[in-house]
């Protein structure tokens, strides 16, 4: 008695290809656009791509780069920050990945499909 057949195999390699492919992606089919928050609340939302022009109250923060290659990017061009981090971060395409400009008080990051939990919402573990 064999332990696996021809076709057993062949199922069982299918499998794990395609569970694979599933992790690899990283969910970067789920992003619909970049949200700009600005002290917290959502300033900005791009869902083509271009170059924008990031401004809080008439003042200049930032031009940050929405491209849609490799299933979606961002990243900041010009920044008016001192140290200019959030333009070293250079692009991101995670979905679960932001870039921060701690000066600036701007988080940059991907809108993805509506099943997204929010950080404010759900259980944490005060409430379980």
């Amino acid at each position: 008695m064999k332990l696996f057949e021809k076709y057993d195999l062949l199922v069982i390699i299918l499998v794990l290809i395609l569970s694979f492919s599933f992790v690899l992606d990283g969910g970067r089919n789920l992003k619909k656009g970049v949200v700009v928050e600005i002290n917290g609340k959502p300033a900005y939302i791009f869902t083509k791509p271009g170059v924008y022009r990031i401004e809080n109250d008439g003042r200049w923060l930032m031009d940050i780069e929405y491209d849609e290659k490799y299933g979606g990017r961002v990243r900041v061009v010009k920044s008016s920050c001192k140290l200019k981090i959030c333009v070293r971060k250079g692009w991101i395409t995670d979905p679960r990945d932001s870039i921060v400009c701690v000066p600036n008080k701007v988080i940059i990051y991907f809108k993805v499909g509506k099943n997204r939990v929010k950080f404010d919402e759900g259980v944490d573990i005060y409430t379980w």
